[in-house]
């Protein structure tokens, strides 16, 4: 049994709750948008650190303290007068001729087999990218109740990277190909970044884009960059030695 709003566990730490509130409201007065989940990384993060023995108390209903939304939510009323406004906006919706969408994809992806003498699912590859963005924007965050003015960092930009990932029909998956905005190697993660030889190992392609935006804006050939696409391939799913040939074709 878990109690999840434990309103006075800190009470006996007063040190470590003005700690968690300087933080939370340094990174307020710079502009950064708090919303619950992040608020709750910062005050586990503290308490973690800081005074771990509070996850294992036990109190006398057999419950354990947890810090979850409710309670920091709470908290956050409690100690800073802090409230939370969620903006709103319409679900994304599927287009009024979606069959004849699919459909039409499903002939291009028909012809392209045909035409292109693919006679194996291994050269049949679907990529897709994703971007990763360093930190989401969010047009609400925690502040004190009633503020007029409410001022965020960053709000009029977005800093991320770009993930491209591809499958085979036959299930073949290929190493993740991580994009960054910029025109040398200076735009790049560090070697010395955690997790970077890792990387290496498990043959991820770390690229910069070359470009004034972070996505992929064209799908790499052989001949075009050998670093991109073909290599990867290669690596992952071995071509038959009977393969005439390899063509890339794109369908957005």
């Amino acid at each position: 049994m878990y109690q999840n709003t434990r309103k006075n566990i800190l009470s006996d730490h007063s040190d470590i709750v003005k700690l968690i509130l300087t933080n939370l409201c340094s990174l307020r007065t710079v502009g950064v948008a708090l919303d619950t989940l992040r608020c709750q990384g910062i005050i586990l993060a503290w308490l973690q650190h800081s005074i771990p023995e509070i996850f294992k108390h036990v109190a006398k209903d057999g419950s354990c303290f947890r810090c979850t939304e409710k309670w920091v939510k709470q908290f956050l009323t409690d100690h800073l007068n802090w409230s939370f406004r969620r903006a709103t906006r319409a679900a994304q919706k599927l287009p009024p001729n979606v069959k004849q969408v699919l459909l039409d994809q499903f002939l291009c992806l028909a012809l392209t087999i045909r035409d292109c003498a693919i006679f194996d699912a291994t050269f049949l590859v679907n990529i897709d990218q994703t971007n990763i963005i360093y930190q989401p924007l969010n047009t609400s965050t925690f502040e004190v109740t009633g503020s007029k003015q409410v001022a965020v960092l960053r709000q009029e930009e977005k800093r991320a990277f770009t993930i491209v990932n591809g499958i085979s029909a036959k299930g073949h998956v290929l190493p993740l190909q991580l994009i960054y905005k910029g025109k040398s190697s200076c735009s790049l993660p560090s070697k010395s970044t955690p997790q970077y030889e890792k990387a290496m190992q498990q043959k991820f392609k770390i690229s910069y884009s070359n470009t004034h935006t972070y996505w992929l804006l064209r799908l790499y050939s052989k001949v075009e960059r050998p670093e991109g696409l073909w290599p990867q391939f290669v690596h992952c799913a071995p071509f038959s030695s009977n393969a005439p040939y390899f063509r890339e074709k794109l369908y957005v």
